[in-house]
């Protein structure tokens, strides 16, 4: 899957804004078990804390429900948070060259503030991550 470019993001942050009345946003991430049959020789590493066995799916989704990035394969065992940290996502979250929109004036402010990444407590809050109220 290609990673979001640029014009990807600028155009979800806008749908964020006109359709979900949130600015700033530009996607948001969850995780989902997917139920596989234990691996042979795994142990526990893909049992869950839901009580079955499970790869993890992480997904990257814009404002009008379509993937930009998708992560599959980590252990059941893992966290959102532990399988995000392991994802090629985070690599560039972190690295920097994460192709956020340039920050504009948020309307009705004379600040400009960052685009986020809508996630739940289970992401680490970061400068580019944000938990929704």
């Amino acid at each position: 899957m290609p990673f979001p470019t640029a014009e990807l993001l600028e155009k979800s942050a806008k749908d964020y804004e006109h359709l979900r009345n949130f600015p700033k946003g530009v996607a948001s991430i969850d995780g989902k078990h997917v139920h596989i049959k234990c691996p042979k020789l795994s142990g526990s590493r893909y049992f869950n804390n839901k009580g079955f066995f499970s790869v993890i799916l992480q997904g990257l989704v814009a404002a009008r429900y379509t993937f930009l990035s998708v992560d599959v394969g980590a252990c059941g065992k893992q966290s959102d948070s532990g399988a995000f940290s392991q994802s090629n996502l985070y690599q560039h979250l972190e690295s920097g060259p994460f192709p956020f929109p340039h920050p504009k004036q948020t309307p009705g402010t004379t600040t400009k503030f960052p685009y986020v990444i809508l996630g739940d407590q289970g992401y680490p809050l970061k400068g580019y991550l944000m938990m929704p109220l």
